[in-house]
């Protein structure tokens, strides 16, 4: 069989592979959804009219829903693109529709951001069915929350995610760190909505202990602190029981044996999350809702952060204070007001993450309706056109294969039929093989935009670098070098999106960046053990010892096959299994022209070499110069 006809050959059945690949996967991640139906009986306001600010015509839902998995960029690419589409098309609302147990950090905020800078003001999250971490972050950075009857919302305190091994502790400077970007997201976010920003603090940090005062006058609202308590009622607070019961903080914060790993927000598989029981309001309790805490302006419009925890240490305190731009929303308690609030309940006592339920979220003012379907949604805004977002097929195949495993497995494959390809060139099933995997390595990001430019120039001159090193100026070595280190930078650059390298310091670089070393580390002590294993027994194996020139013993190959897959016979195999071992100094004949990898014969036996310099016809005599398990260098003998 000719060069060209193996090449077509193999080309389409290169083809043919990648093809069935990217079908099967395709059909892997696409999904139905269907709204969930809560079978308590469904409070709607069908006679409630619309506030104006809230009226639309036109209402355009965005689901994120990302089921056990968590949040990623591309979740967060997925969002934006389809806030932008909302946009174009003149939608008056967007609703998104939130379903998640969490997720990475800088991709929360990437997502928040995009919310509060859209064009599209009358925004509303949501939360259908649960909204843990940074879900619950999501959703606060919208306008408005609707809950579904059996929602679960909060529980966002920062931690770290080992791919291998769940979650992981963080110390206290590591905790901090995460803290100041979450407790400032928030807090902003109750600025901009109304919400008390004393009390979504306590979705993200413990200590926030706080109850439920109303002014007896006018019926508004607040949550405040012990402090405060003590400033209204002139006595320090009896001991009671929270309605946001506690955990203890010896449990909360139990330690995971786990390495050193990308700092993220929560991401809680469906076996490891921890929901916080709350506390369930007794058969008397009556089913209407008590007046929501209602917001007011505060009387210092240039405060700051107003710590909801006392644990807080001033310098998360400044660095919070740094980072807010708006002025706060909530009253400024003095001494004048004491004798005009009464205590309504007792909230929590510091010692849990909040977590509520939609009752909660409807009882301190977070939440302003149930919403337990598309029409409930549509009398909500008044609205006559509802259309819904979904996410592209190719943002579902990108979320598959940047899944740590998917992506580890593809490194290992690239890596191995790499060296094969490199150590015996001319095998082309390994090179085909190695470039496929690559391809879905890079390929599903460039699809939706996101491959980083500088990872795909890094990993194609460093594959150049090594390309030169071992074919035209073989035993230098600064060429492989640099090449081994330019193509571990670009698949190191095949995790971080693009952009997000430009900055490694932000919390998404950073996060990419630690995630990435961590899965390249593991795929390449896999893929040398591999490498070990092949070089060791290449010749033996029944597949790959097909994959080498050879010729019959003592004969030359005609120049013409040069690089061509050759050796089919079990008898050449077997002579070459059982060649020894080249020395330095061992001479043979060029039975192929070195170009300058060919073949060389000793005796009876058959080997690949690689010339020292230029190219050496075949027939000359030749001389081994160095010679390894991988590669065996030689020079013409004058």
């Amino acid at each position: 069989m000719t060069n060209h006809s193996r090449l077509s050959s193999t080309a389409r059945l290169g083809a043919c592979l990648i093809a069935a690949l990217f079908a099967v996967l395709v059909g892997v991640t696409g999904e139905a959804h269907a709204l969930t139906q809560s079978a308590d009986p469904v409070i709607t306001p069908a006679a409630v009219s619309v506030p104006a600010a809230r009226a639309a015509k036109n209402v355009a839902v965005i689901r994120m829903d990302t089921g056990d998995e968590p949040i990623t960029w591309v979740t967060a690419y997925s969002v934006k693109r389809r806030i932008k589409l909302a946009e174009a098309a003149g939608a008056s609302a967007m609703v998104i529709e939130i379903n998640t147990p969490g997720g990475e950090l800088g991709a929360m905020l990437d997502i928040a951001d995009a919310i509060k800078s859209s064009s599209i003001q009358n925004s509303v999250a949501w939360v259908n069915l649960r909204a843990f971490s940074a879900g619950a972050i999501i959703a606060l950075a919208c306008r408005e929350i609707v809950v579904a009857d059996a929602c679960t919302f909060g529980d966002a305190a920062p931690i770290a995610v080992d791919p291998l091994r769940g979650i992981a502790t963080l110390g206290p400077t590591e905790r901090a760190k995460l803290l100041a970007p979450l407790l400032t997201e928030v807090v902003d976010s109750a600025r901009r909505s109304g919400y008390d920003e004393k009390l979504v603090q306590g979705f993200v940090t413990l200590g926030v202990e706080l109850w439920l005062v109303e002014n007896t006058a006018s019926g508004e609202r607040l949550s405040i602190d012990r402090k405060e308590y003590e400033l209204l009622f002139g006595t320090p607070p009896a001991a009671g029981s929270p309605r946001i019961t506690s955990v203890p903080e010896s449990v909360l914060n139990a330690p995971v044996a786990s390495p050193q790993s990308t700092p993220i927000d929560s991401v809680l598989p469906k076996t490891k999350k921890r929901v916080r029981p709350l506390a369930t309001p007794s058969k008397a309790t009556p089913t209407t809702q008590p007046a929501p805490v209602t917001p007011t302006f505060g009387n210092d419009p240039d405060a700051k952060l107003q710590p909801a925890s006392p644990a807080m240490g001033n310098d998360l305190i400044n660095q919070v204070s740094d980072s807010l731009s708006m002025p706060t929303t909530r009253r400024t308690l003095t001494a004048a007001d004491a004798g005009q609030w009464k205590v309504v309940e007792y909230i929590a006592d510091g010692n849990s993450i909040f977590t509520m339920k939609a009752g909660e979220m409807l009882r301190y003012g977070l939440a302003t309706q149930r919403v337990n379907s598309d029409n409930d949604l549509k009398a909500y805004f008044g609205a006559t056109t509802l259309t819904r977002l979904e996410p592209a097929w190719s943002e579902g195949l990108v979320a598959f294969l940047s899944s740590f495993w998917v992506k580890g497995i593809l490194v290992v494959i690239f890596l191995v039929t790499f060296f094969i390809e490199m150590t015996h060139p001319g095998a082309v099933v390994p090179g085909v093989i190695a470039a496929v995997a690559l391809g879905l390595l890079f390929g599903p990001a460039a699809l939706i935009g996101l491959a980083s430019w500088w990872a795909i120039a890094a990993l194609a001159f460093g594959i150049a670098m090594l390309a030169l090193e071992l074919f035209i100026l073989p035993g230098f070595g600064i060429f492989g070098v640099v090449g081994l280190i330019s193509l571990f930078a670009g698949l190191l650059g095949s995790f971080v999106p693009a952009g997000e390298g430009l900055f490694p310091s932000s919390p998404g670089g950073n996060s990419s960046l630690v995630y990435g070393m961590t899965t390249l580390t593991i795929s390449t002590v896999v893929a040398m053990i591999f490498i070990y294993f092949i070089a060791k027994h290449f010749g033996s194996l029944p597949l790959l010892g097909r994959l080498v020139l050879t010729g019959q013993s003592g004969d030359a190959v005609d120049e013409g096959e040069t690089g061509a897959i050759l050796a089919t016979s079990a008898t050449a195999t077997a002579e070459l299994s059982a060649a020894p071992a080249l020395r330095s100094g061992d001479t043979g004949i060029a039975v192929t022209t070195l170009r300058p990898s060919g073949r060389m014969q000793v005796g009876d036996y058959l080997y690949d070499v690689v010339a020292d310099t230029g190219i050496i016809d075949a027939g000359r005599r030749v001389r081994v110069i160095s010679a390894s398990n991988f590669r065996v260098v030689v020079e013409a003998i004058d």
